[in-house]
């Protein structure tokens, strides 16, 4: 008896971008406010096709001190957007007591 094989087609307009996924981050900060953090985007893809992945908050941007979730989308020409996201950690300057000045 034969067996009948179905193969399953996703068309275009179903398929969601997929985004590569981003390490987390954590550094000092390099003020006292926080850390300006540069991070690569993440390679976003739609079938055969490369996408421009779009981030918030962008790379360049001023962290302040605590956790940020980043968001990073990117849409295809059938106005499907896949998602991924990361942390973004930046820790206080600690200061010992020879680094405070009294006036």
């Amino acid at each position: 008896m034969l067996k009948k094989v179905v193969e399953e087609t996703i068309l275009p307009e179903n398929t969601i971008p997929r985004l590569s996924t981003v390490t987390d981050i954590t550094q000092l900060a390099s003020f006292t406010t926080g850390s300006v953090v540069s991070y690569s985007l993440p390679l976003a893809t739609s079938g055969a096709t490369t996408l421009d992945a779009t981030c918030t908050p962008a790379p360049g941007s001023m962290f302040p001190i605590g956790s940020t979730q980043v968001t990073c989308t990117a849409t295809n020409d059938f106005g499907n957007t896949g998602m991924t996201s990361f942390m973004v950690t930046i820790n206080p300057i600690l200061q010992t007591a020879d680094q405070i000045i009294i006036s």
